[in-house]
């Protein structure tokens, strides 16, 4: 009778119908609270402002893409638009990083810095056995004198 997207999705409209039906009308005025259908946790008021606001912002943001791009041709038409950054669906806290994970991002940062202090010297015509002799303070000393 109906086909596998179909059904599926016959299922879930019969879910969120059931949901709302126990729970009541979720878009009713007698709350200013927002909550999740599913799990029925009550959103950070952080969220509920973000979503009460979006709208005006997108309106902002479309205004400004007319206005600099096709009235005053200030920006070009291939320019990037900037991604919004919303805490909609990651409204959860986060998770505090491990010392693991701090010491990987650390290294991740002097190996950055190794590079391009490496390619640097190469184009500068530097002392290549002094760079891999250094330790970090003299590091931070030639990134400073390579400038």
């Amino acid at each position: 009778m109906f086909s596998g997207t179909q059904a599926s999705f016959l299922k879930n409209v019969r879910s969120l119908t059931n949901t709302i039906n126990t729970m009541g009308n979720p878009f009713s005025d007698s709350s200013e609270d927002l909550l999740v259908l599913d799990t029925r946790e009550i959103l950070d008021a952080e969220v509920v402002n973000c979503i009460r606001k979006m709208e005006v912002l997108g309106e902002n943001q479309r205004n400004e893409f007319f206005k600099s791009r096709l009235v005053e041709r200030t920006t070009p038409l291939s320019e990037r638009i900037t991604k919004n950054n919303l805490r909609l669906f990651k409204w959860r806290p986060e998770k505090d990083k491990s010392r693991t994970q701090e010491q990987l991002l650390s290294m991740k940062r002097d190996r950055n810095l190794f590079s391009t202090l490496y390619v640097a010297s190469q184009l500068r015509d530097a002392d290549l056995e002094e760079f891999f002799s250094a330790r970090k303070p003299v590091v931070t000393t030639l990134a400073i004198r390579l400038r």
